[in-house]
């Protein structure tokens, strides 16, 4: 209810918009509702197991980075993305 009016995203729960929540701003703001409307092609979010999702993105992203500036092959990047990011994912029994 507080990011909504703040930066014009749509809310993150459908419950936001229930008469308690959202829906007399959308009342008083009805140009702010486009991105409700929006809601049924949203997606839910990815995050990564544990404590180490920002850790893992950069892996990922540092490894396509050096694939498309030539720096390294995508073999090699492909094997670095593998063996990073199992040991910052959570251990598993």
């Amino acid at each position: 209810s507080i990011v909504v009016p703040n930066t014009g995203y749509m809310p993150t729960n459908t419950l936001a918009l229930d008469k308690d929540h959202l829906a007399g701003f959308y009342d008083k703001h009805p140009n702010w509702y486009t991105s409700v409307l929006q809601t049924p092609r949203a997606r839910p979010w990815f995050s990564w197991p544990g404590d180490n999702g920002v850790q893992i993105g950069e892996v990922l992203r540092d490894e396509m980075t050096a694939i498309a500036l030539g720096s390294k092959e995508p073999e090699a990047a492909l094997a670095d993305m593998v063996s990073e990011v199992r040991a910052l994912l959570p251990k598993t029994n």
